[in-house]
């Protein structure tokens, strides 16, 4: 039966609502999720700038410290270079209050560094993708690498460094760290062989040269990652000439290196050039026992230097070449009973030559052409006495030998060797201990256990007993045998002994251990090595241009 109107709208009005119904219900499903999303977009966004807030204030923080720290580099960079000149014009009172103040600026740059870091660090560990903090840290340690670097730190350097390139993304803070330098080489006359031998560090501290490189001829260039290297230019006709050097990255360097026509009988060339001069590291050791300045880079001009100390034979030589009335006054007549005073040498009416010194708990005499034997040893127990170097020489009785050597032409221009010119042949460029490295053993050189500290054994070697501990520039017995005389630079009056000797440990033979002396010392443990100026070079010819 058909419905009537009024029934038939009210059934179409409830199924509108029905449908209304469902379709309110079906969007409030779909709306919940939505609005519950709205919710938790706004919240991870407020999370997220409260975030950023607290990264960019640590990030803040590490700027204003790092702009602190750069103001107090600069004068730290300022007190370093006074200090230093003034340590090499023996200026010591000025130099030694700009260094103290330069230390005290490196102890507040390490807290500005270190603040800089922890605010940095904080940061990143709240936010390990945002790529300005990793690249600020990278820049903190970068800064702090150079700092430690700058204080001869290796140790701290290589930590410093490696965890320098774990915020390194882009790769151009390491580029940057590990760049060659690009070396010149001209000689004067040109056309030199050049051989290149790189020292790579040991565990032990132990420098040991590669296998040489021949490069070719001058001029040429080369590119070198930096460390330290030796140099070796030969021109038929000419001595060889060796030149360490220490290489800095990225640098831009030109060596113009003249090369004498001769040099004379016994001693090597060292041209003009750098290395690194003094003691780094201890403050205490420095000032209480090495009585050296802090290390920083030197340059000498070119000069020659003997390869050996000055022998018997050599002192002999000298004293035939004077009138028979005047060998008496530069004889050595040492208390040979006392080691203090050195032996003692006389010449026989037959005019031979003889050696009274300690042995053991006797003296013993031994002539020309007779062994000097010392029975405690069981090495090297026999010596021929001509070739041991003379000591217990007063410095008035050193400067008539070098005279000598000068008006002969034997070594024109013989003189006390200079301590920037003893230390850079003994140790090289780059700061060394010891002619072997940081490290040398007691078969290498003869110091106080190389004979087990045995009082009767102990005693000077022949010189060039000990070929494994060479120095870079080619000489012998820098370290042990006995202490040399050496010029103190600015105040070329006073003297110091340099080089360790026989009866002392080898913290004394340390390239930088010197201990000054008066114009009137004379040692049993002391004796000599001759420095002149390089023959026919001119310094100006020899550039080191960064």
């Amino acid at each position: 039966a058909s419905l009537r109107p009024r029934e038939a709208s009210f059934i179409d009005l409830s199924a509108a609502l029905v449908r209304r119904r469902r379709r309110l219900r079906t969007i409030a499903m779909v709306a919940a999720p939505l609005l519950l999303l709205g919710v938790l977009v706004g919240v991870r966004l407020s999370q997220s700038a409260a975030l950023a807030a607290v990264v960019d204030a640590h990030l803040r923080a590490a700027n204003g410290l790092l702009e602190q720290a750069r103001a107090r580099d600069a004068e730290v960079v300022s007190d370093r270079a006074l200090a230093f000149s003034r340590f090499d014009v023996a200026d010591t009172e000025a130099a030694e209050q700009a260094w103290a103040r330069a230390l005290a600026g490196v102890t507040e740059l390490e807290g500005l560094y270190g603040l800089a870091a922890r605010e940095l660090e904080a940061a990143h560990s709240r936010d390990s993708t945002r790529s300005d903090v990793r690249t600020l840290l990278g820049d903190v340690l970068e800064a702090r690498a150079l700092l430690a670097e700058r204080g001869q730190d290796r140790a701290h350097v290589e930590d410093l460094v490696s965890r320098m390139h774990l915020h390194d993304e882009s790769g151009e803070r390491t580029a940057r760290w590990t760049a060659p330098a690009e070396l010149s080489l001209a000689t004067t006359p040109a056309g030199a062989q050049v051989r290149l031998e790189r020292y790579d560090r040991r565990a032990n501290g132990r420098l040991v040269a590669s296998e040489p490189r021949e490069l070719g001829l001058t001029p040429r260039q080369e590119p070198l990652p930096p460390g330290s290297y030796r140099l070796s230019f030969q021109l038929p006709g000419r001595p060889l000439v060796r030149y360490p050097l220490l290489v800095r990255r990225g640098e831009a360097l030109r060596l113009d290196v003249s090369l004498p026509a001769t040099v004379p009988a016994g001693f090597v060339v060292v041209p003009a050039g750098r290395f690194l001069y003094g003691s780094a590291g201890d403050e205490d050791l420095r000032t209480g026992f090495y009585a050296t300045v802090p290390m920083h880079e030197v340059v000498t001009d070119a000069y020659v230097i003997a390869i050996h100390e000055t022998t018997y034979a050599d002192w002999i030589e000298f004293l035939e070449a004077l009138p028979p009335e005047q060998r008496s006054a530069w004889t050595p007549r040492g208390e040979a009973a006392a080691m203090r005073q050195g032996p003692s040498l006389q010449q026989r009416p037959d005019g031979a030559w003889q050696i009274t010194t300690m042995v053991g708990t006797e003296l013993q005499t031994t002539r020309v052409g007779e062994p000097l034997v010392r029975p405690a040893r069981t090495v090297r127990a026999e010596q021929n006495w001509l070739r041991l170097p003379i000591t217990g020489l007063r410095e008035e009785e050193a400067q008539a030998y070098m005279d000598w050597l000068d008006r002969s032409g034997r070594v024109p221009g013989a003189r006390f060797c200079t301590e920037f010119e003893w230390e850079r042949a003994a140790r090289g460029a780059d700061g060394r201990y010891f002619p072997t490295g940081d490290d040398i053993g007691p078969d290498e050189a003869n110091f106080d256990q190389t004979y087990d500290r045995d009082i009767a054994a102990m005693a000077p070697d022949e010189v060039g007993s000990f070929p494994a501990s060479e120095s870079p520039s080619g000489l012998h017995d820098v370290m042990g045998n006995v202490y040399e005389f050496a010029a103190t630079p600015g105040a070329p009056s006073e003297k110091v002994v340099r080089g360790g000797a026989f009866f002392f440990g080898s913290l004394s033979g340390r390239s930088m251990n010197r201990n000054p002396i008066g114009p009137e010392f004379r040692d049993g443990t002391l004796g000599l090595r001759i420095c002149a100026p390089s023959p026919g070079v001119d310094a100006t010819m020899q550039r080191l241009n960064d």
